[in-house]
């Protein structure tokens, strides 16, 4: 998601149009703040879309992203993932950037992404006690100097949508066939009830949406999948397709 900061160059990735949908009025619930959640959800806001909120199982964002400040207090370190897999830092600069509209915004918001940053990682590799120089030239890796993946995300994404981030509310069902489903009590609506998806938390709290977007991690999917939260269950070739996929 985004445009390539460096002069002259093209887009990377298609970009996603500012307030194109602002026009949506439909209620958008997203399971799960980590990077997937989050970036849904900035990527709805940057398209104007209002009626959205991310439910959290945990009390804390970030999913896998995860960082300690306990080892040393000048510079924290990450405990998820660490690795820019990128030859430079280009790569977490791109991202933020979602139209040609907002470079001049992303721009001036990316300060303290500058090169001397970063630290690039390139092994020498050796096979039969003679370095391989194509395979390490190949293979560059970039990481952060004096920061994390997890205060990227903080900084970047999580703080132009926390306001929509519920924190603590595990999701224990979605009822996505309410045709025939009879109104809930406590739940919040929208006006096409007779279509929308049930989103149901274990403090028995309930979320009508037109849109669903869920975004736990796979393992936990898998789980979940078994354990009966999707009401019907999902279709066979999606619950194979899920189970193929090997993630711890």
């Amino acid at each position: 998601m985004g445009f390539s900061l460096l002069s002259g160059n093209t887009p990377k990735y298609p970009a996603i149009p500012k307030d194109k949908a602002k026009d949506y009025n439909g209620n958008i619930v997203i399971i799960g703040a980590g990077v997937a959640g989050l970036f849904a959800a900035r990527a709805l806001q940057h398209m104007g879309v209002k009626n959205y909120i991310v439910l959290e199982a945990t009390d804390r964002i970030g999913g896998r992203l995860k960082q300690t400040d306990n080892l040393h207090n000048d510079v924290p370190l990450d405990m998820g993932a660490e690795w820019i897999h990128y030859t430079n830092e280009q790569v977490v600069k791109d991202m933020l950037v979602f139209d040609e509209e907002g470079r001049k915004q992303a721009l001036a918001a990316m300060e303290g992404l500058e090169p001397t940053e970063f630290i690039k990682y390139q092994p020498n590799f050796f096979f039969r006690k003679k370095e391989r120089k194509l395979i390490s030239h190949l293979y560059q890796e970039t990481k952060w100097k004096r920061s994390t993946w997890w205060q990227w995300l903080d900084k970047y994404i999580y703080r132009h949508v926390e306001d929509k981030v519920n924190l603590n509310c595990p999701v224990k069902k979605i009822v996505y066939d309410t045709l025939n489903a009879n109104e809930s009590e406590g739940a919040i609506e929208s006006e096409n009830q007779s279509e929308q998806v049930k989103v149901i938390l274990e403090s028995g709290e309930i979320y009508m949406a037109d849109k669903v977007i869920c975004t736990i991690p796979l393992a936990v999917l898998k789980k979940e999948v078994e354990n009966g939260m999707f009401d019907p269950p999902l279709p066979q070739n999606k619950i194979q397709t899920i189970d193929a996929v090997d993630m711890p």
